[in-house]
């Protein structure tokens, strides 16, 4: 009678301590408590701990609460107080400027921001060219074309830097590119070259001859010349750029002018299983056919809730079902160094705070 009596007991407590935790198809994979978590959402603006499943935001409140939402293979983490927020979108990012002229060592001029005058402007690009002496052609990106006349930088002001060689140079915003008079014979562009469709040529009006100043899609000959690094100096130059990205919080980014090196790169980042933001990407302004022709990569521009048009643009994404990409859904950013996703977090269960646990998050 003693020992089924022993028996009895240990069944009951090993009961007991199975109602602690969650069955494992219900149990959140992590689970953060201890916290000072702003949701952002107004019902609930803090929390002290947070469940997650399947990269998605289960369960929102107190360590108390959210604690038994774990079960045995839960990854658990206590913020010992620290204070955590939503990860940040940035939604227009040109990430390869963080990086390529360094990795191109002089074959590419990134033209400094806070230049105020012509004379400055002109200073930098001497001494570039100066610095260049075997180059076939020159290229220049950032240029604050603002500093001219009417907004109109003109071919005259490259000629008397370089008149040898092509130059090329995009605007600092990338929609405007100018050339030099060696830039323009070499891409055959006159007087009788016609505007492109959502383009211009800027033309002298009395002369009608082309000024060196191009818009938009008639910028195309310039991104044609546009260097590339190798393919070890992008990834080494994502790697960097995105941790400094996610250190100021950043977890997920809209890349624009995605150039298919940049897309590479970070494709092959999230093969690895290294990539730390989420991207979307816009297409590359040379032309949709040229890029996806050079793609060698897996891009897919229409299936599986994959690329979606904007405009005369491709969002492009790979629909592979790993967390660094995603298609025409907002891109939410995963759990990193921030818990991320204002959307998910405002979906997930609020479970109340208990009245002690509130005065330590506000």
């Amino acid at each position: 009678m003693k020992s089924i009596y022993m028996i009895a007991c240990v069944v009951a407590v090993a009961l007991l301590i199975g109602c602690d935790q969650q069955p494992v198809d219900e149990a959140a994979d992590t689970v953060y408590t201890n916290g000072r978590i702003y949701t952002v959402n107004q019902a609930q603006l803090w929390a002290e701990a947070v469940a997650i499943k399947d990269g998605k935001f289960i369960a929102v409140g107190s360590s108390v609460d959210i604690n038994a939402m774990a079960g045995n293979g839960t990854k658990l983490i206590d913020l010992n107080g620290r204070f955590v927020m939503p990860g940040l979108h940035d939604i227009h990012l040109h990430i390869q400027n963080a990086y390529t002229a360094d990795a191109l060592k002089g074959e590419l001029l990134f033209i400094p921001s806070g230049i105020t005058s012509v004379d400055e402007l002109e200073k930098v690009l001497r001494r570039y060219v100066d610095a260049n002496p075997d180059a076939e052609l020159l290229f220049a990106e950032n240029l604050p074309y603002t500093l001219f006349p009417d907004n109109h930088p003109k071919k005259e002001f490259l000629d008397a830097i370089v008149e040898d060689r092509p130059f090329y140079i995009l605007s600092e915003t990338q929609h405007e590119g100018l050339m030099n008079s060696k830039a323009l014979e070499a891409e055959g562009i006159t007087a009788d070259t016609p505007d492109p469709e959502l383009g211009e040529i800027m033309k002298d009006p009395e002369t009608g001859e082309p000024t060196g100043f191009l818009k938009e899609e008639a910028t195309k000959p310039v991104w044609s010349h546009y260097p590339i690094p190798a393919p070890e100096e992008v990834e080494q130059g994502l790697k960097a750029t995105l941790v400094y990205g996610n250190s100021v919080g950043l977890t997920s980014v809209m890349q624009v002018h995605a150039k298919p090196d940049v897309a590479n790169g970070v494709k092959g980042l999230d093969d690895k299983g290294e990539l730390t933001m989420r991207f979307e990407a816009s297409n590359d302004p040379v032309g949709e056919a040229a890029i996806e022709s050079s793609f060698d990569v897996d891009l897919d521009f229409g299936s599986e809730g994959g690329g979606t048009q904007h405009g005369r643009w491709h969002a492009f994404c790979t629909c592979s079902k790993s967390h660094g990409w995603v298609g025409n859904t907002p891109p939410f950013g995963r759990i990193s160094s921030f818990v991320a996703s204002t959307p998910q977090l405002r979906v997930a269960q609020q479970l109340p705070l208990a009245a002690e646990a509130s005065a330590g998050v506000e």
